[in-house]
């Protein structure tokens, strides 16, 4: 739905998602699509009554929704705000839910296009197509509501947001009740996700069979939400249709397949774009297999998957990784492997700021957990569907990319693709088959295939592409490079600690032996930060670790309010023979440190003490209270039955003993 010369045009999916049947369509005159000719819209104002009432229900006002679109357009991923609120630590050091930093992150985003808008309103109004600042306003406070944004939905309330987010900046947005140990139940977000869920349900179920389901669940809750009907849901259904429809539908018939060709240029430096997708190497080995009969089969033709992550700015293979078929744990290796590159090139962790895909694994929306994998770490716009060409890594796969496989596997190139036009003849492969390298030898081939790749020399400049890309990162300005720390290495783009034979989550518990998983069928011992040892002793936590560099993991307790970078113990030598220079230093220091945990205890349990006798109280007196010790009760009783004309009225009577 877009203005085309201040005439309204509706896409064919957008009229079929309003409830009009495909076949009445496909009886209408429509208008070629200038963007592309093979598709056809609408002119809105030609619309019989009916219909106009149809995309009325659907979008509400049509001139509106394309203003709404209009303003979308101009949001931007803040990566310092995920940053920011990926490292936030409360007083109590605890850090923000996974859901908390998403919300957050959003809220800035939206702030920062309010804040951008404003400064450059004359230009802007005319892109929005809109008059007024109010204007704006009441539109985004729609979008709010559409979007589930956490933000003010009222205008007064809304600049009163905006005027303390320029003050105070991403704090601001963090709640003050975050952190608060009273109950953490959000009704409305509760209710609003049970019904949602129920909406999204695959089976679409009926508006009144959902609301009884729902009614009943909210009952057993006794949380005080009231029950709803049937004509409450179908409003809801319509209302959050964005967020319902693509598990409920199965797709999205108003998505757009094809859109205006938009001709860029490459990033102008480093690790500001990067795109990545997977490959079917075009190149043939032999794999043996057993049988049924326990006979060992030779297979000649067997072609390992690639997952390949490119930056932009001159083709460079940041990363890589190979498989049987294209995974998500693939995908996952490759940006490790990508990450591990970058900081053997640079000496130093640095990470992309944005990130291109296909839609590959991704879901409508870009909401489920493989689409946060990608937005955890950078900007992330995965291309539309069907379009090829918005990817550059799609280029790469051809040119040089064949030309060198055809250079290094002579014998077992596959050819772009065997039942083209122009292929490598059947008749040649099967005559050298047998000559074909194994498959054990395929990780070793294909790395020395990624690495000719990197060292291929460009011809404008006549250095090779490593070298062109690390000079460029060199001579790039500090506040451009975007430099992590471990913990954000691990939390990103750690694989989480499972068990060898489940594959489930495994948990592991934080003792004074230190972290002791079991990684890859091997028994590995981790130490805690020396300053939070003794606050996080018995702790249940979960790992995620880097498997090409095992030196350090990440612990996350269960509630997600402590993480540690932990690092592999060194094990210190038994026999004084084994020692080595610096090694007695070493033990020194760790008995220091040891010594040192008991001395705080002891210097902690003296200011409690201290504390207590200021306020006159008695910890011991208090928990012993009422009872009496039978030698002190002899004492007590001889005490009573004697003369008191022999007591010494001089000697002192200990009170306490007597209590």
């Amino acid at each position: 739905m877009r203005l085309i010369d201040d005439i309204l045009y509706i896409e064919f999916a957008e009229m079929e998602a309003c409830g009009i049947p495909r076949n009445t369509l496909l009886h209408w005159k429509g208008v070629k699509d200038p963007a592309d000719k093979r598709r056809t819209i609408f002119n809105y104002l030609e619309l019989k009554p009916k219909y106009k009432e149809l995309v009325t229900n659907k979008y509400d006002n049509p001139y509106l929704f394309v203003h709404y679109q209009a303003i979308k357009k101009f949001l931007r991923t803040d990566v310092k705000a995920i940053d920011f609120f990926t490292s936030y630590r409360t007083n109590e050091n605890i850090v923000l839910p996974a859901r908390f930093i998403k919300e957050y992150s959003t809220c800035a985003n939206w702030l920062n296009l309010i804040i951008e808008v404003e400064g450059n309103w004359r230009i802007c109004k005319k892109a929005l197509f809109m008059q007024s600042k109010p204007e704006l306003y009441h539109a985004l406070c729609k979008l709010f509501k559409t979007e589930n944004v956490k933000l003010p939905k009222a205008y007064c309330s809304l600049k009163q947001k905006v005027a303390i987010y320029k003050q105070d900046g991403y704090s601001s947005l963090v709640s003050k009740k975050f952190g608060n140990s009273n109950s953490k139940k959000v009704k409305h977000e509760l209710n609003h996700a049970l019904l949602i869920e129920m909406l999204s349900h695959s089976m679409q179920y009926t508006d009144a069979f959902i609301a009884e389901k729902y009614n009943q669940a909210i009952k057993k809750l006794n949380a005080g939400f009231k029950t709803i009907s049937a004509n409450t849901v179908g409003n809801y259904r319509k209302k959050y249709s964005v967020e319902v429809d693509g598990s409920r539908l199965g797709k999205d018939a108003w998505y757009n397949k094809a859109g205006k060709v938009i001709h860029r240029k490459r990033a102008s430096m480093p690790l500001m774009l990067i795109n990545s997708d997977d490959n079917e190497l075009d190149v043939f080995f032999q794999q043996v297999k057993t049988n049924k009969t326990g006979h060992k089969v030779a297979h000649y033709y067997y072609r390992p998957y690639l997952y390949v992550v490119i930056d932009t700015f001159n083709d460079y293979i940041l990363g890589y990784a190979i498989g049987d078929t294209n995974t998500q744990d693939l995908v996952k290796a490759a940006y490790l492997n990508a990450a591990n590159h970058v900081r053997q090139l640079t000496g130093g962790r640095f990470l992309w700021q944005q990130i291109q895909t296909d839609r590959w694994g991704i879901d409508k929306n870009a909401k489920n957990d493989f689409s946060q994998f990608f937005s955890n770490q950078a900007a992330f716009s995965p291309t539309m569907l069907g379009n090829s060409r918005g990817k550059v890594i799609e280029q790469v796969f051809r040119g040089h990319w064949s030309a060198k496989l055809k250079e290094l596997f002579p014998i077992n190139y596959s050819g772009t693709n065997i039942t083209a036009k122009t292929h490598i003849p059947r008749e040649w492969l099967e005559a050298n088959k047998k000559d074909f390298p194994k498959v054990e030898d395929a990780e070793v081939l294909i790395a020395g295939f990624i690495n000719e790749m990197r060292q291929l020399i460009d011809s404008r400049t006549g250095i090779s592409k490593q070298q062109q890309w690390l000079n460029a990162f060199n001579a790039m300005p500090n506040d451009k490079k975007r430099q992590i720390t471990d913990e954000q290495h691990l939390l990103w783009l750690g694989f989480e600690h499972t068990n060898s034979r489940s594959g489930e989550q495994e948990l592991n518990t934080l003792t004074n032996k230190g972290l002791t998983p079991v990684i890859n069928g091997k028994k590995m011992v981790y130490e805690v930060p020396a300053e939070h040892y003794l606050n996080t002793i018995g702790t249940t936590c979960k790992i995620k670790y880097d498997p090409y560099d095992l030196s350090k993991v990440l612990a996350i307790s269960t509630d997600e309010k402590t993480r540690l970078v932990c690092t592999r113990y060194e094990l210190m030598p038994m026999a004084k023979a084994d020692y080595v220079e610096g090694t007695t230093d070493y033990l020194n220091s760790r008995i220091g440190e040891k010594a040192g945990h008991v001395k705080l205890l002891g210097e902690k349990r003296e200011r409690r003490r201290e504390l207590l006798s200021r306020a006159r109280l008695d910890a011991h007196s208090l928990l012993t209270a009422g009872i009496l010790k039978k030698d002190i009760k002899h004492a007590a009783t001889k005490l009573m039955e004697s003369n008191f004309d022999n007591i010494d009225i001089d000697e002192e009577i200990d009170m306490n003993e007597l209590m």
